[in-house]
């Protein structure tokens, strides 16, 4: 049997004519016209006029046509002005840091103020007839609410390909459920968490174990030398977010929202087989420590050492919001913690098999988050967008047709993926749009730097470009959070 691949999307620019982003298209609609203007406004003084014409419209080109990274220069111009105008640095006042108390109304006890980006953001807890209490986020800004989930695998790496197939289908299966146009779940979020696990840890359990008369020396002493040649050992956490976009449901009553994502929640984890194990919805204290974690990635280590002690999961921690953030240029520093958020670019463009983004995901000992959101759309909004893309892509042939250029291979590949793509929609199939945002985290900046030169290069390995997010980590950074953000609200 052969094994499956698959073809995976190239990068959206929101291309429109001639190939342009709609920056490159007002740079350079704008420099004509500064440089006629200039043209006519300027003397004539010998090549002044000739002069003052080719410095506006060279500068204007450098602008629109100038790559920096995989963006064009003037596609930087709001991300670097956003940097500049926006405050870099928040702490809270002495008073704020105090603990939380998990009510009905939300974890953040009155008069603490959370960071400016996180205002809106509240974590609450629900309870719901013969089940313990759950916990919730509901993000304001962006009218969503949502259910986080702890996931876990079956050894899909182990698996044979048709198995990988099958669950891969699966997956496909459970999205294209949320693409009725009367799906109150508008987004899905994965975020996997590795995290290196403290090496003395498991030591200690063994000597607090060798005092015990029934454990003989010769293999204590064994198991010791064995966990010291191991290396890092890295614990990895799945968690799946579903965002209920409270738009959709303006008439709703009260209940009816958390009803509809315990719905949803059931029908998931019934769409998934026994393949993927949807261990329940995260208790309050559970959701607390996976948003905190994010700041500090070793409070997931406590709960886990927590929960191999028998003790109970997820000890209330002092508060889930930083109290300190500093704002770099192309780092994050809360509390003591560095974080660099890249932008997953381009994937890769030959066909792949289920597994290939295994460097990344399974092969880093770093601390790390990879994050991904998926917008499913309804299926005759998605056949409205194909349709304006193939208009496009064919008045784009015209219209370098007439200029006397040709269509590139990628122009090409590009109309092909766009036609692949009607006939799919055409078959029932749905349309989804999805970003895919990396954090990774070090204890200081030098440490940060090494993991992210490792998580590059395990991202090379896989085929995946990155692209760190210079002067937008904040923005950046709130997409590995559970919120189901780093995808444009509309678009």
């Amino acid at each position: 049997m052969s094994l499956p691949t698959y073809r995976l999307p190239g990068r959206s620019r929101g291309e429109t004519v001639l190939g342009l982003s709609l920056a490159q298209l007002v740079t350079v609609s704008a420099t004509l016209m500064a440089g006629l203007g200039a043209f006519l406004a300027a003397p004539e003084r010998g090549l002044l006029k000739e002069a003052a014409t080719l410095a506006v419209v060279g500068l204007g080109m450098v602008l629109a046509f100038l790559p920096v990274g995989h963006f064009a220069l003037v596609e930087w111009l709001p991300v670097t002005l956003g940097w500049l105008v926006r405050g870099r640095r928040w702490q809270a006042a002495g008073e704020e840091a105090g603990a939380f108390t998990v009510t009905v109304e939300g974890l953040v006890p009155p008069g603490r103020r959370r960071p400016p980006f996180l205002r809106g953001v509240e974590l609450r807890s629900v309870s719901a007839p013969g089940v313990p209490a759950l916990g919730l986020l509901e993000d304001r800004r962006c009218r969503r609410r949502l259910v986080v989930l702890r996931v876990r695998g079956s050894g899909f790496t182990l698996s044979d390909a048709e198995e990988q197939a099958r669950q891969v289908a699966r997956w496909g299966e459970a999205l294209a459920v949320l693409g009725r146009a009367a799906s109150p779940i508008d987004r899905v979020q994965w975020i996997e968490v590795a995290a290196p696990e403290d090496g003395d840890g498991p030591k200690r359990y063994l000597m607090e174990a060798g005092r015990r008369p029934e454990v003989p020396d010769p293999l204590l002493r064994s198991y010791v030398q064995l966990l010291e040649r191991s290396g890092t050992v890295t614990e990895h956490e799945t968690l799946v977010v579903l965002g209920l976009n409270l738009g959709r449901m303006r008439r709703a009553g009260p209940g009816e929202a958390e009803r509809v994502l315990l719905q949803q929640v059931q029908a998931l984890a019934g769409q998934l087989g026994g393949e993927v194990q949807v261990e329940g919805v995260l208790s309050p204290r559970l959701l607390a420590l996976a948003v905190r974690s994010a700041f500090d990635p070793e409070a997931r280590l406590a709960r886990s050492r927590a929960e191999r002690a028998g003790q109970e999961a997820g000890a209330r921690p002092e508060g889930i919001w930083p109290t300190r953030v500093v704002e770099g240029v192309g780092h994050l520093e809360v509390e003591g913690w560095w974080h660099a958020s890249y932008w997953v670019v381009e994937l890769p463009r030959s066909p792949v098999g289920p597994t290939f983004a295994a460097p990344l995901l399974l092969q880093t000992t770093c601390h790390r988050r990879v994050a991904m959101v998926v917008e499913v759309r309804p299926p005759a909004a998605s056949l409205r967008r194909v349709e304006r893309r193939r208009t496009l892509e064919q008045v784009n042939r015209q219209v370098k047709a007439r200029l006397g250029f040709l269509a590139g291979a990628a122009e090409e590949l590009r109309e092909a993926e766009v036609e692949a793509t009607a006939r799919e929609l055409a078959m029932g199939q749905v349309l989804a749009r999805f970003a895919i945002t990396v954090t990774v985290s070090g204890r200081s900046g030098a440490e940060l730097e090494a993991a992210c030169r490792e998580v590059e290069q395990q991202a090379a390995l896989a085929g995946i470009e990155l692209q760190r997010c210079w002067g937008d980590q904040r923005r950046a950074f709130l997409a590995t959070l559970p919120l189901c953000r780093g995808l444009p609200e509309r678009g």
